[in-house]
């Protein structure tokens, strides 16, 4: 089983786009005896597909992490991370967590934070653990833009991820994917740089393929 995270909405903003992306990835799996896992449809196949669950975290710093690791059961085999990231046009396929938080950017509980480590006696970077350049041509090929990132920002979804992989990495395959904003939260901005939910859950969908086939890099 896949656990598959997106956020809470942020910033004053009624919507996720990595939220809105995992709920169309619910609305069209199918059902299992676990009201909280489903499983992934293989169209044309014949094959069951990869079993996931869903998970919403807090945009707080720390406390999504948290949430996340609780979440974490016996039955998991990987971590896939969604977050929205409004300054980018295409998939993001994270590379490492960097050891850093700082956005310019209140958090949910109105925490702001400016160029703090996230654990001072850590590494300035945890790799992901899995094979991001992989997982990146798997996108591409399906048609989905998307390109490998070598930062993950500063806010609460760097610091969700290097707090996991710390905390999981290399026992469980951990991937982050950053995910533009919807069509209509570009639009609302002035930007043209959305991307359609449809196109993020199928993204999201290649990535519980990847980790569930066993694309784990584990270093």
């Amino acid at each position: 089983m896949i656990l598959v995270s997106a956020f809470e909405p942020f910033g004053g903003d009624d919507v996720n786009a990595s939220e809105e992306a995992l709920a169309a990835l619910v609305r069209g799996a199918a059902a299992t005896d676990r009201p909280d896992v489903y499983r992934l449809s293989s169209p044309g196949t014949g094959d069951a597909g990869p079993l996931f669950r869903p998970l919403r975290l807090p945009c707080v710093y720390g406390e999504a992490a948290a949430v996340l690791a609780a979440a974490v059961d016996a039955d998991c085999r990987g971590i896939l991370m969604l977050g929205e990231a409004r300054s980018r046009s295409l998939i993001s396929v994270e590379r490492c967590g960097l050891n850093r938080i700082g956005a310019g950017l209140a958090d949910n509980a109105g925490r702001l934070v400016e160029g703090a480590a996230i654990d001072p006696d850590g590494p300035d970077e945890l790799l992901a653990s899995l094979d991001v350049d992989a997982l990146c041509r798997d996108l591409v090929a399906a048609g989905i833009p998307a390109a490998v990132s070598d930062s993950a920002g500063g806010f609460v979804c760097n610091d969700t991820l290097y707090r996991t992989l710390a905390a999981f990495a290399p026992r469980l395959a951990v991937s982050f994917l950053h995910v533009p904003p919807t069509p209509a939260q570009a639009a609302a901005a002035g930007g043209a740089n959305g991307m359609a939910t449809d196109m993020v859950a199928t993204a999201a969908a290649h990535a519980i393929r990847f980790l569930g086939a066993g694309g784990a890099r584990h270093a």
